[in-house]
């Protein structure tokens, strides 16, 4: 009908519009969240480059979890800067309006993933695209 007919030319003017880098719903975001790294992620990374477990870190008998859980994803957003950075990221950019930058056709930045995917896991996600 003629709602799935607007719904239809809606989603194609987005598409559209983010092909060529323009994302008229976030125009006026600063806030990308580009740097979100979920907790169960950054407590996993945490548990590694410490030699413990994840119950370890979120023992409840251990203090304040939820300290130890934010000081976790703190670290794992400062070593996702510094990668990003070392890689000749310039992260003043995601501090930029989107609607004045351009996306780029050649970089993508994955995100959400577990801490345990692989670099198999991740190229297959984007083999055939």
């Amino acid at each position: 009908g003629a709602s799935s007919s607007f719904k239809k030319s809606k989603e194609e003017k987005r598409r559209s519009n983010a092909a060529k880098g323009h994302d008229p719903g976030a125009a006026s975001s600063r806030d990308w969240s580009s740097l979100f790294v979920r907790s169960d992620t950054a407590v996993a990374a945490a548990a590694a480059q410490l030699g413990v477990s994840k119950g370890a870190i979120l023992n409840q008998d251990d203090g304040n979890m939820a300290v130890r859980t934010a000081l976790a994803e703190t670290q794992a957003i400062s070593a996702t800067k510094k990668h990003l950075e070392d890689n000749g990221v310039n992260l003043a950019a995601f501090n930029k309006p989107r609607a004045g930058c351009k996306r780029s056709r050649s970089v993508i930045l994955v995100k959400n993933l577990p801490f345990e995917a692989g670099l198999d896991e991740v190229r297959g996600l984007f083999e055939n695209r």
